[in-house]
């Protein structure tokens, strides 16, 4: 009886490992809610290595939106934003941004959060790759940014613990396209203020 309670253990304890190893890498796979604007077809948008669960693949949603559109509107639900750990002070994380596009030229991108240009970020493209056969299949574009940002402390009102982050497409130095989605920021943060604050979009987000 102990020999087989053992071996049960063992196996329980080895998914749990396995279980935890498959949600601490998964991806975060989107799709555009919006998916077309300035010539620029948004075909997918991915973060990885975050703490995405593995089974929200091709749950989460983003938007395609002109650059002078407002800010602030519905990207599906809370159940379809993507999430980022919380934390203070500078944070990265890396995106993988699938379009087409009549203009193959390799872009540029701002990083905005919450309609607000943010001056301390930034958005490095580290590979701007195509595929296709030019008048025979279509060309999808893919271009691999790491994003640098500060917005993980997002404690305060009326964040909640969400922010809007976009990403502005530019071509020759003129913004063409926004990629705008929502991120839940999950994990501990500290605000050096005692008290309780309210969290309707984030039960994990725990602060003090």
């Amino acid at each position: 009886m102990k020999h087989v309670l053992h071996r049960l253990f063992s196996l329980i304890l080895l998914l749990g490992i396995l279980s935890g190893r498959a949600h601490a890498q998964s991806n975060q796979i989107g799709q555009a809610i919006n998916g077309s604007v300035g010539g620029v077809n948004g075909t997918y948008l991915t973060i990885f290595g975050t703490t995405g669960p593995g089974c929200g693949v091709l749950n989460y949603r983003y938007t395609m939106a002109d650059p002078s559109a407002p800010w602030g509107g519905a990207i599906g639900t809370t159940a379809n934003y993507y999430s980022l750990p919380a934390a203070k002070g500078p944070q990265s994380f890396n995106v993988a941004f699938g379009y087409r596009s009549a203009n193959e030229a390799q872009p540029t991108y701002d990083v905005y959060v919450d309609g607000q240009y943010c001056a301390s970020c930034a958005a490095t493209v580290n590979s701007h790759s195509i595929s296709g056969i030019p008048g025979v299949t279509d060309i999808d574009i893919q271009d691999y940014i790491t994003v640098t940002h500060q917005a993980g402390d997002a404690w305060l009102e009326p964040n909640n613990g969400v922010r809007e982050i976009g990403l502005r497409m530019k071509q020759g130095g003129q913004p063409v396209a926004d990629i705008r989605f929502k991120v839940v920021f999950v994990g501990n943060v500290f605000t050096n203020v005692l008290g309780y604050y309210n969290t309707p979009a984030l039960p994990l987000y725990i602060l003090r």
